[in-house]
Order: structure tokens, then sequence, then C-alpha cells
């Protein structure tokens, strides 16, 4: 029996084992995963039907903010004052949130349009949504309307202060007023995208602005007018009295900064409306002193220029013959200060700048520019003076703005001193070759702020007059007579006498060399490698380089023909050995 145990085919009933094993762990695999993706599809299934979709969250927003809005105006006309006026502002927050909620829904609209998403009870709900927001903002602008016209008609026995606060509080209620009526254009445009009919509404707009206009246009005028007398009122009132004027004047001032604003928001509204605004566009530009490009078009400029064109008009024919005149006799006294100041000129130059003057270039120039210049300024006043302009405070006015000017300028006006100290002390004259920090040249020209100086290579240097003073001045040409500095080294073996007796016959025989004051010709000292003779011949200040490069050209020929050498800087090394055993 145990034999024959043994010798049963073991291997195949293991595989067999091991084959049905793995086959229920797929079957029991498969069965989950299957349950698990069934509990995600019902999961999935389950939080879509909990979530709003999106046109479900645009209305749930819009009947949050209606019933919020509702709530606020209730209690918005329970109130007064300015715990009114502060709800009034936040119920005007809400609304802006409001009405971008429509835009956002019109877009969605339009995308789903193009998709050919769209649910069908979007549309109907949305336009009985817009129509009926546009009889809100109908029914808020009449209440806005009636509660301006009642603050207005309270202010009569109101002080200074009071007055102040209540037109602040007026113009805040206008830019509400204004603001409704741009929701009122906007929401006809959004009625209009849905193909619904907005006559009715853009005519109301139509009304209601072309009213709105011709009020504020009016009290524009008031205010200008009024300001123009308290205006005229202040310049004789007594110091007791001009504090309130002030007052006055400021609350008014505030008061008709917030009326153009006012009109230029109905001015952008009258031309998208297409309805004539030219008159109040005008009366902008009068009010404030500005032209903006949203009042500002070819119409209005035509009327400008044509109003303009008509008082020119007028005021000709009135003062015509007189100003022509006058014209005339400034013409004549300009002419006759025109030849004075280029007589004066004429003469001062011959005086100046003549060859015999001991006057340098610079100054005479300069006398004779500023000669002219001030004749004419002269004829200038005198012109003035005929034209029925008060010289006295007009030079009191130049004379406090040439002030500013200098406290301003004052790098230009430390050019200008220096240029003055130069004329007078005349370091150097047209012509001189000058040497300043960082500038070597020849003086060219020269003003009062700077001087123009000529480089030896042909560039022309621009240099404030303040570099030049406030330095070191070499000026070359000065005097007529220089020296030139030469040194020469030869061999310690060389005869003295010699070279000596060569440097005397090289500096006779150049023809540039003065006798008068006599050269100098000295053994000066005793170098480390050569013996040093220095040469010293006085020539013409223009002859300096060409007498300095001649004597040095033939001082190296003659000491070669010589025989004598110019030594140059040796070195002697000398090598000691030494035992390395020591």
């Amino acid at each position: 029996m145990t034999m024959q145990f043994y010798s049963l085919p073991v291997r195949p009933l293991i595989l067999g084992f091991f084959l049905l094993c793995f086959s229920s762990f797929q079957t029991v695999h498969a069965a989950t995963v299957e349950e698990s993706a069934l509990s995600k599809a019902a999961k999935a299934e389950a939080s879509q039907e909990k979530e709003p979709s999106i046109d479900e969250r645009f209305f749930a927003e819009i009947k949050e903010f209606k019933t919020k809005l509702t709530v606020m105006r209730k209690e918005m006309k329970r109130l007064t004052g300015e715990q009114q006026l502060a709800l009034g502002m936040q119920v005007r927050e809400t609304e802006i949130q409001l009405r971008k909620i429509f835009g956002d829904v019109l877009n969605h609209i339009a995308e789903e349009k193009k998709k050919n998403t769209l649910k069908p009870y979007i549309l109907p709900q949305i336009k009985s949504l817009l129509q009926e927001e546009s009889k809100i903002i109908q029914r808020e602008l009449t209440y806005a309307n009636n509660h301006i016209a009642s603050l207005v008609k309270d202010q009569k026995n109101l002080d200074s202060l009071q007055l102040f606060a209540r037109k602040q509080e007026i113009s805040n209620y206008y830019g509400i007023y204004d603001a409704l009526l741009k929701d009122l254009y906007e929401n006809a445009q959004r009625l209009e995208l849905l193909e619904l009919s907005v006559t009715d509404d853009l005519a109301v707009l139509d009304n209601l602005l072309k009213q709105r206009s011709l009020t504020v246009s009016s009290e524009i005028k008031l205010v200008l007018n009024t300001l123009s007398d308290l205006h005229e009122q202040y310049k004789t009132a007594a110091e007791g009295d001009k504090e309130k004027l002030n007052t006055k004047i400021l609350a008014l001032e505030e008061f008709k900064e917030g009326l153009t604003d006012s009109l230029t928001a109905l001015v952008k509204l009258l031309h998208k409306r297409e309805i004539d605004a030219l008159e109040y566009s005008e009366l902008l530009i009068k009010a404030t002193g500005q032209i903006s490009t949203e009042i500002f078009d070819k119409q209005v400029a035509f009327s400008l220029f044509s109003h303009t064109m008509s008082d020119a008009k007028i005021w000709l024919q009135e003062n015509g013959l007189r100003l022509s005149l006058n014209l005339l006799f400034v013409l004549f006294i300009l002419a006759f200060f025109k030849v004075l100041a280029w007589l004066t000129k004429r003469l001062l130059k011959r005086v100046f700048i003549a060859k015999n003057s001991r006057m340098s270039q610079l100054a005479g120039n300069f006398l004779v520019s500023m000669s002219g210049k001030i004749v004419m300024v002269l004829g200038v006043l005198v012109a003035l003076s005929q034209l029925g302009v008060k010289i006295g405070p007009l030079l009191a006015g130049l004379g406090i703005a040439g002030f500013i000017i200098g406290f301003a300028l004052q790098d230009v006006l430390s050019n200008f001193a220096s240029g003055v100290m130069i004329l007078m002390y005349q370091p150097f004259d047209v012509g001189d070759v000058i040497e300043v920090p960082e500038v070597s040249g020849k003086v060219q020209s020269m003003n009062l702020v700077s001087s123009i100086i000529l480089t030896f290579d042909n560039q022309k240097l621009i240099v404030p007059n303040n570099k030049i003073w406030g330095n070191i001045i070499r000026n070359v040409h000065s005097e007529r007579v220089r020296r030139v500095d030469l040194v020469f080294g030869i061999a310690y073996e060389a005869d003295i006498d010699q070279a000596e007796r060569i440097f005397q016959e090289i500096l006779d025989g150049h023809e540039l060399v003065l006798t008068r004051p006599e050269s100098v010709i000295k053994l000066h000292t005793l170098g480390e490698s050569s013996v040093d003779f220095i040469v010293r011949p006085w020539v013409m200040s223009e002859d300096y380089w060409t007498v300095y490069w001649d004597i040095t050209r033939t001082v190296k020929k003659r000491l070669d023909e010589e025989g004598i050498s110019i030594p140059y800087p040796q070195r002697d090394v000398h090598i000691y050995h030494t035992d390395s055993t020591s």
C-alpha cells in the first residue's frame, strides 16, 4: 500500500489545485471592482442631483439680491438725513452687483445658444426679470427726483455750514440719479439683445435725459453767475465779511463740481441716444475750462470757433481803429530802437575792438553784444507802455520770476558769475592757448556761460566757465616771449667743453632763437648714467614748439657726428660665489 501511494502522480494534482484557487480569486476581484464602479457612479449621480446647475445658481443669486434690495429700499424710505443717504449708497452698490449678474446671465445664454444646449425655461425667466427691473429703475428715478426737489426746496433758511452739507447731499443724490439713468439705458440694451421691444423704455429715458440735462445746465448757469457776483463782492468786502463770503464760494464751487460731473455723464448718454448735446458740451467747457474727448467733437469745435469769431468781430468793431493806431506806433518804436541798437553796437565796436585798444577782445565783444540787447529791452518796455501795460508791476513780476529762476538755475548762474569774473580780470583772450585741468587748447570764443576751446588735434570743447575760473589757468600766449627748457645728457667719458661748444653753436645758428634775453647753457646735474646739461634759449611764443623740435633733432645729429654718446640707464650686476659646505 505504501509503495502504491508514493507511486501516484502528485505534480498534476498540485498544479490543478493552484489553478482552481487563482480562478476563484479573479472571480471575487472582478465582482469587487464592478461593485466599486457601481458605487462611484451612484455617488456621482447623487451628487449631480444635489448640486444645482449654473442656471439655477444665477437665478438663486438674482432672487437673493432682489429680496435684499426690497428690504433695504423700504428701510431707506423710513430713514432721513445722513442715515438715509448712507443706506442709499449701500442700495446702489447692491444694485450694481445685481445688474452685473444680469450681464453674466446674458453672456451665459449666448454661450449656451452657440452650443445648442440652452434650456427652454431660461429665456422666459430672464426676460421677465429684466422687464421687471426696468420698472424698478423707473420707480427709483421718480423717487430720487422727488427727493432731490424736496432737498432743494428746504435750503432757504440754512446757515453756511448747513448749506454746505445740504449741497453735498444734493450732489450725492444727483450722482445716484444719473447712475440710474445709465442703468435704464443698459437694461434696455439687454432687453434688445433678447429681441424684446424697448420703445417705451427708451422714450422714458430720452424724456428724462432731456429734462435732467436742461435742469442741470440751468443750475450750472445760475451757479456761475452767483459765483461771479460773490467774487466781485469779495474784492470790496470788509475783512469780517470775507470769511462768510469765502464759505459760500467754497460751497458753490463744490456744488458746481458735482453739477458738471452730472452734466458730463448726461452728455455721454445723450450722445449714445444720438440726441443733440451741443449746448451742454459748450457749457461744460465754459464751466470747467477743460476739453475732454467725451464732450468734444466736430460740432462742438465748430460752434466754439463760431462764437469766438463772433465775439472777436464785435470787439474789433469797437476797438479796431484804436488798436490799429497803437500797433502802428508800437511798430515804429520797435523799428526806431532796432536801428538805435545797431548804431550803438557799431560805435562801441569801433571803440572797444580797435587795434590800439587795451581792452581784450572778449570784453569788447561782450560789451558790444550787451549794449544792443539793453537798447532793445528799453524799446520793448517803451512799446508796452504805449499799449497800456503798467511797467512797474511788470518789472516787479520779472524780478520775482528772476529770483525763482535764479534759485532753480544755480549752476547756470555760477557759470554766469565766472564768466563775468573772466571778463573783468581778463586771464586770457580769444586766440590765446590756455591749459586748465583736463583741457588745453586755443580759445576760439566765449560767452558769459561757457568758453569754446579748440584742442591741438582740432576738437572743439565747450567748457563751462565755472570749470575754468575755479581752477588754475595757464595762459601760454599771455607773453610775447617764452623760454624753451631743454635737458641733454652726455656720457661721463665725453668732453664737457666740447659738448658745451656744440650746444652754443646750435643755438647761435638757429634763426628763431632770440639774442635778448641771452640763452643759458649750464652743466646741471651729475646723474646716475649721464652728465646733464640744461639748454634754455628764448623765442617768440608762437615759435616755441618749432624751436623745441628743431634743437632736439639738431643736438642728436651733432652729438653723433662729434662722437659724443647719449647714455641710457645701465646697471651692473655682481655675482658672488660661496662654498656650500661652509
